[in-house]
């Protein structure tokens, strides 16, 4: 083994692995010993994988306010400028948006501030991460969210919050968490954390030793094996270990429950499994799957976000007149005949105008494409509809 490879890295209560780390990454002038379990590595990295594919569907999609059901443009409405540039300085609305969602799904719940000017317009969206902020309830009913990062204490209207799984509207819970629930292992996975993790257990770590240690790569495998018979594994908490030739323990973080952590390495699932929990087919190569894929995994986020986004950032004095809406047809690309088919009945019924079905794909307006259209053999303006048949009568 070379000390330049990447290999996954000890992990915890079960002594196995989670994450691949480059060990040049972690010692650019030591080495590191190492334990491997390639099953609980697959598990995690299915976890995190399944979590950016919706995070970046979500934060991918065009987003728009309109007013009567009419777009506005930046010069209409302040807050165009910055669901579509630049939502906090420096940061575009994708990595914002992406941000927001991956804690709504890593930790069921996801936090942003918003920022106002002296005329309670919104001037910028601050992310918080799933554990840094604390939602609770006044005796008078009234939602409140504490900040552990500033310290103070928000009113619920400016905090939006993407809240997972809930049965109080108040905190989400995981995806995790809900499955673990529904098959009778909360109570488990709870006591797990609670004694072990409570006498020091964590969930992996590395040992780091330094040039001139004494240790070659031929010490490697005893160590691993060493490590992994006396330490690994929940029995295990609580014992002693004792790093010689200047090595250091370096423990992993964690940035998900570490109930749903235990959850996952110590359940027997597969790839599908975690897909499932998450609404995601395992295979997404068709108009059904993508369908499901849309209906299952992305909408419920997507309608959380506009409900926050309709209650929160736009002011009370415009509600019902103005709202924001995420364009979902740019799911449906992937599948162009489907798109096509959809576009051309909207064309053919008045619903849409040609200028609008070319904006879907980008393409610049044309002289006449925005008058709705309508069949009568032919396409033809419907505001030309009486001429066209006139001249069919005489």
């Amino acid at each position: 083994m070379s000390i330049t490879d990447t290999v996954p890295m000890t992990a915890g209560p079960t002594g196995v692995s989670y994450a691949n780390y480059p060990i040049s990454d972690l010692v650019n002038s030591g080495r590191i010993t190492k334990v491997d379990h390639p099953d609980a590595a697959m598990k995690m990295a299915e976890f995190y994988n399944v979590v950016n594919m919706i995070s970046n569907t979500v934060a991918s999609l065009s987003f728009n306010f309109y007013k009567d059901h009419i777009k506005l443009s930046a010069s209409e409405y302040d807050q165009v400028r910055l669901w579509k540039y630049e939502m906090y300085p420096g940061l575009p609305p994708f990595k914002v948006l992406k941000a927001f969602v991956i804690n709504g799904l890593k930790g069921g719940n996801g936090y942003m501030i918003i920022e106002r000017d002296k005329m309670l317009r919104p001037i910028s969206y601050i992310n918080r991460m799933w554990n840094e902020m604390y939602p609770f309830r006044t005796t008078d009913g009234r939602i409140w969210y504490y900040d552990t990062v500033t310290k103070l204490v928000f009113p619920h209207y400016d905090v939006m919050h993407l809240a997972d799984i809930t049965g109080d509207a108040l905190i989400g819970k995981t995806k995790v968490q809900h499955q673990a629930e529904t098959l009778g292992r909360s109570k488990a996975a709870n006591d797990f954390v609670n004694k072990y993790f409570g006498k020091g257990l964590f969930l992996g770590g590395v040992i780091e030793y330094p040039v001139g240690s004494g240790i070659t790569e031929e010490d490697l495998p005893g160590l691993e094996k060493s490590a992994s018979d006396n330490f690994g594994g929940v029995d295990k908490s609580g014992q002693v270990m004792i790093v010689t030739e200047g090595g250091q323990l370096k423990q992993f973080k964690t940035d998900i429950p570490l109930g749903d952590a235990g959850y996952l390495e110590g359940e027997k699932l597969t790839k599908a499994d975690i897909r499932g929990m998450f609404g995601v087919p395992d295979e997404i190569n068709d108009e059904a799957s993508l369908t499901r894929y849309h209906n299952d995994a992305v909408l419920p986020i997507i309608k959380c976000i506009e409900a926050e986004i309709n209650l929160k950032v736009v002011r009370p004095s415009e509600m019902g007149m103005v709202y924001g809406k995420f364009e979902m047809d740019s799911i449906l690309r992937a599948d162009a005949n489907t798109r096509a088919n959809v576009i051309e009945k909207y064309l053919r019924n008045s619903l849409m105008t040609i200028n609008e079905a070319r904006a879907l794909d980008d393409r610049a307006p044309i002289p006449g494409g925005d008058d709705p259209m309508v069949m009568a053999n032919n396409m033809v303006p419907l505001a030309q509809l009486q001429d066209f048949v006139n001249s069919k009568m005489t």
